[in-house]
This record gives C-alpha cells, sequence and structure tokens, in this order.
C-alpha cells in the first residue's frame, strides 16, 4: 500500500430483518448474509426466514454460488 493512493468505493445496503429469529443466537449472522445477498426470506410455515425448516442440497448449492459471484477485490 505504502504511498500508493487509493480509491475505495462502497454501498451500503439496509440490514435485512426476518420477524421470526428474534431469539436465535445467529439472528446477527443470518441477517448479515442476507444484506450480503446470500439468504433470501420467504413466506413458509415458520414465517419470512424459517429456522427450524429444512435445508435442502438445492438450497446449499444457491447459496455457495451467490456466495462464489461475490466479487472482492
Amino acid at each position: 500500500i505504502g504511498a500508493n493512493n487509493h480509491t475505495l468505493n462502497a454501498t451500503c445496503v439496509a440490514r435485512p430483518t426476518f420477524s421470526d429469529i428474534g431469539g436465535s443466537p445467529y439472528k446477527n449472522e443470518i441477517e448479515k448474509s442476507a444484506a450480503f445477498g446470500f439468504l433470501k426470506g420467504y413466506q413458509g410455515l415458520s414465517g419470512p426466514y424459517g429456522p427450524s425448516d429444512s435445508f435442502l442440497r438445492s438450497q446449499a448449492a444457491v447459496v455457495m454460488i451467490r456466495m462464489s459471484n461475490r466479487t472482492n477485490a
């Protein structure tokens, strides 16, 4: 880094909230993952996130693709 000039571009996004994870010890991590776009909620039987719902292999594949498509400079 030294004496070189650098430019930082940042985009701020609102952290999504899910009404059904209020008491979860993983609430912060779930909301951060949603803010990055890795996780998305849905209207299942448990609410918009579904913390007690099963996680299918197909859903895991989607999350991994979303994570791998994130650009890191």
